[in-house]
């Protein structure tokens, strides 16, 4: 089961190891793997941060997890939906479509330890289901329209 927890920009951290250390019994040492995907040493316990204009969001899940939040901003993308293949771009007609879009991408991303320059360009994103080099992935990927904005979490399918 994942966690959700919201929280300001600047708590964010601080949030995150009050949550840790509840969930572990102690002050847990975060490390960060070559390409920074921050983890637990010998703790099967997974996390995943993001945040946007002031908010902040945490997963917490007992199996890997990636997590985006984007607040809306009143623009488009278009040099970024560009890159989306033709069957993708055909799903986004308002900034909140385009926001789903690219938290799906941002979380799988982040579940997987990869880098978004190094990624993002082989993703899609299309009829709910994430697409890496053009093959359907085994991740599930859940979208939230939440205040202002849109969340995305990333987890293995059970």
């Amino acid at each position: 089961m994942t966690e959700l927890f919201f929280t300001s920009e600047s708590n964010a951290h601080r949030k995150l190891s009050e949550i840790l250390e509840e969930r572990t019994g102690h002050a847990p040492e975060i490390l960060k793997t070559g390409v920074g995907k921050p983890f637990l040493d010998g703790n099967p316990l997974c996390f995943s941060i993001s945040h946007s204009d002031g908010r902040a969001v945490i997963a917490v899940s007992s199996r890997p997890v990636g997590v985006d939040i984007e607040l809306c901003r009143g623009k488009r993308h278009p040099v970024i939906e560009k890159s989306f293949p033709d069957d993708e771009k055909s799903e986004i007609n308002s900034e909140r479509d385009f926001l789903a879009h690219w938290t799906a991408r941002e979380a799988f991303i982040k579940k997987r330890g990869l880098t978004l320059a190094g990624t993002l360009r082989k993703l899609a994103f299309v009829k709910g289901e994430i697409y890496l080099d053009g093959v359907r992935q085994s991740e599930e990927i859940e979208i939230y329209n939440i205040d202002r904005g849109v969340l995305a979490v990333c987890t293995e399918k059970i």
